[in-house]
């Protein structure tokens, strides 16, 4: 009985040891979520501006005959895949590779049977489809939250460039949507063709079905930048962002100010074609940049969620393994007492 009692203080030492560590990641990923929802929401902004840059150039016809808005027949698609470096975060992962696997499957439904190629950024997504055969064009890890931005810059451009070459004719990225601090939502985005530019829409019209009115419930939705085709289906247009603080007043400022100077005409230097023709290019750069910034931000979110939930089992596992210890070291004082109760009666007997 007495080895079981130091049975069970082993294993809540262990756990209690665990919990700590559990409860620094919680407390880590919260510090990460902060600044990534922060990036995320600033991107959004920047990117609702720019889609209304555009919008407004299409209106002008300046988009007419522009490849990267030409779509043509599909024989080869390259998929982005925005995992994450680490585990530790719950389903993050899982339900991204599964939304991953539900693409390359509706993909080799297509007429044709258009063959995949991946770009993969995180050592999960590598090292899963490493045991696949999947052909896969480059795949980064290990980078920086300061990097991300030059890493779009990087991919966005040699996407751009192999579209115009014909080696790919469509690029779809896969990635986590940040919606709230307890929902993350897989998603995928149709970068390539890039699809006309929609308008944003006031905040003032009020949430549209689905969304939540300005806050950061389980239906909030981007404000996007741009609507597009992926796997046959149209992609909504973004509406309202969930957010949080000064993004949410940057977002609605925003599209007020649009609102406003709708009727406004400009005069562009150079020709409103030009202007296009340079600003689509980084149109699709600051959509990979978003979707990276997005998966950052879901993937603090997920991990924290998980470390407090891996916290309070622990914390559960503590209380019932010290009821049972208490509960043994009762019956072990109970069985020596007896033991010594019946020994005094037998030596008065005898």
């Amino acid at each position: 009985m007495a080895q079981a009692v130091r049975d069970i203080r082993r294993r809540i030492k262990a756990i209690r040891n665990t919990q700590q560590i559990t409860r620094a990641m919680q407390m880590v990923a919260a510090a990460k979520l902060r600044k990534a929802q922060e990036l995320a929401l600033s991107a959004r902004t920047y990117t609702a501006k720019l889609s209304e840059v555009l919008e407004r150039l299409t209106e002008d016809g300046a988009h007419l005959g522009h490849p990267l808005l030409t779509p043509r027949p599909v024989r080869r698609v390259t998929l982005v895949v925005v995992t994450s470096d680490r585990g530790l975060a719950g389903s993050y992962n899982t339900n991204l590779l599964r939304r991953v696997e539900t693409v390359l499957a509706a993909l080799r439904q297509r007429p044709g049977s258009p063959g995949a190629d991946l770009v993969l950024i995180g050592r999960k997504g590598r090292d899963y489809f490493r045991r696949r055969s999947v052909p896969v064009l480059r795949a980064d890890i290990g980078v920086a939250d300061e990097e991300l931005s030059d890493l779009a810059r990087k991919i966005g451009g040699e996407l751009v460039r192999s579209f115009n070459r014909g080696l790919t004719d469509e690029v779809i990225v896969i990635y986590s949507r940040f919606v709230s601090v307890l929902q993350q939502r897989p998603d995928e985005r149709c970068l390539l063709p890039v699809a006309r530019p929609e308008r944003v829409t006031s905040l003032r019209e009020g949430p549209g079905p689905g969304t939540s009115a300005g806050g950061t419930g389980a239906d909030g939705e981007d404000l996007a930048a741009a609507a597009g085709t992926i796997l046959g289906r149209p992609e909504p247009a973004e509406t309202a962002a969930p957010g949080e603080g000064a993004g949410l007043e940057d977002v609605r400022a925003l599209a007020e100010a649009a609102e406003e100077d709708r009727d406004l005409n400009y005069i562009y230097q150079p020709e409103p074609r030009t202007v296009y023709s340079l600003l689509l290019p980084k149109f699709v750069t600051n959509q990979l940049f978003q979707a990276f910034l997005e998966a950052r931000a879901s993937e603090q979110a997920a991990r924290m969620t998980a470390m407090h939930a891996a916290t309070d089992n622990a914390q559960e596992m503590i209380e019932e393994l010290t009821l049972t210890m208490n509960r043994a070291r009762q019956a072990s004082i109970t069985q020596e007492m007896m033991e010594l109760i019946g020994g005094a009666d037998a030596l008065r007997r005898g």
